[in-house]
Order: C-alpha cells, then sequence, then structure tokens
C-alpha cells in the first residue's frame, strides 16, 4: 500500500512540475530560455527600451526653484537652520 501510494504521489509531482515548466516557458516567459545564448561570442543583447537624454532629468532634479516648489514630504519638512 504504501508503494502505491509513493507512486502516485512521484507521478503526481512530475505531472504538477511538467504543468509548472509549461506555464512558466509559455505565460511568464514565452520568448524562450532565462539564460542568453553564449555560443554566438560577443554579440550585443538588444536593448527594448528607447535611450533618453538624461541631462534634462539631472537639472530639473538639481534644480532649487523645483525642489523648493516640490510638495514631497510636506507632511514632514526640514528643520529651519536656527544658526548653531
Amino acid at each position: 500500500m504504501n508503494n502505491k501510494k509513493f507512486i502516485i504521489g512521484l507521478v503526481v509531482a512530475v505531472v504538477l512540475a511538467g504543468v509548472a515548466l509549461a506555464i512558466h516557458y509559455n505565460v511568464v516567459q514565452p520568448d524562450g530560455p532565462l539564460l542568453p545564448d553564449v555560443s554566438q561570442g560577443d554579440e550585443e543583447i538588444p536593448w527594448d527600451f528607447e535611450s533618453i537624454d538624461s541631462s534634462y532629468c539631472i537639472d530639473c532634479h538639481t534644480s532649487e526653484a523645483v525642489i523648493a516648489a516640490s510638495t514631497y514630504n510636506e507632511d514632514n519638512p526640514p528643520a529651519e537652520d536656527t544658526g548653531g
């Protein structure tokens, strides 16, 4: 009886593992395996996102006027300079 339960459990585990792999490769990651094919040498991996010029971001995020007008963390303002 124990051997029969073990075999049934093993079959169920194998079926569940197969279903999990099928879901992973068809739904979660449909474009192929997780690791790139390194057999092609030094070929670059394509970047699927448009590049942007971040200099505008740096200018805006370091601008004193923008920082002063920001309402972020308004409920907990920084301590005022007390000269001490």
